[in-house]
């Protein structure tokens, strides 16, 4: 699903053809904003290219990335050094690189044709675009058309209803945390042996 689709969706499923693209947009930016309040981040993925290039192998990333879990070149993966290191391949073809807040250091020099694909844990960008899109928004499209209808139905003076979303955005969201923390190795391991416990025997 991209943009477009979302807010065609929206409208359709909230009977409200009436209401102007601006309107829905605004809804939806709304809604966007209450997901990242209570959403952890997400699996997604991005493509980095010379218009992302700041200068020399410095590449700006996209936004609200909290961790990198892999950068591919033609199809291989980097490895990921420190700065240091990566300055040991400042001559060669792009083999590694090195997290900055905001931006990414490819070690090795990029040709102007090149593109970077990452796969990282992070929010999602606003949608923009019509065609925008992301991994949240295909993997859980309820999740997006939920958060802007409760600004609809609040706009609509239907606190019942706004309520209900809020409440089905607030579940999936905390669905959607658990499988993330299994994902990123969050799993419960089991209780340290007691090694101070004496036997009355």
């Amino acid at each position: 699903m991209n943009y477009s689709e979302l807010k065609t969706a929206i409208r359709g499923d909230s009977h409200r053809e009436d209401y102007a693209n601006e309107v829905i947009e605004r809804f939806i930016t709304q809604g966007e904003a209450l997901i990242s309040m209570s959403l952890e981040g997400y699996f997604l993925e991005a493509t980095i290219d010379e218009d992302d290039r700041v200068i020399d192998s410095i590449y700006t990333l996209p936004s609200k990335v909290t961790l990198m879990r892999s950068v591919l070149y033609n199809n291989c993966p980097l490895d990921q050094v420190d700065e240091t290191l990566a300055a040991q391949y400042r001559n060669a073809d792009p083999v590694a690189y090195c997290m900055r807040d905001t931006t990414i250091l490819i070690a090795g020099i990029p040709p102007t044709d090149a593109e970077f694909q990452l796969n990282y844990f992070g929010m999602p960008a606003a949608l923009e675009a019509d065609e925008d899109t992301n991994n949240l928004l295909n993997d859980c499209p309820q999740l997006y058309i939920e958060a802007a209808q409760v600004y609809l139905f609040k706009r609509a003076r239907n606190g019942e209803l706004a309520t209900a979303m809020f409440q089905s955005v607030q579940s999936l969201i905390r669905d959607i945390n658990r499988k993330m923390k299994k994902k990123l190795g969050g799993g419960q391991s089991a209780n340290a042996y007691n090694v101070s416990f004496r036997s009355s025997y």
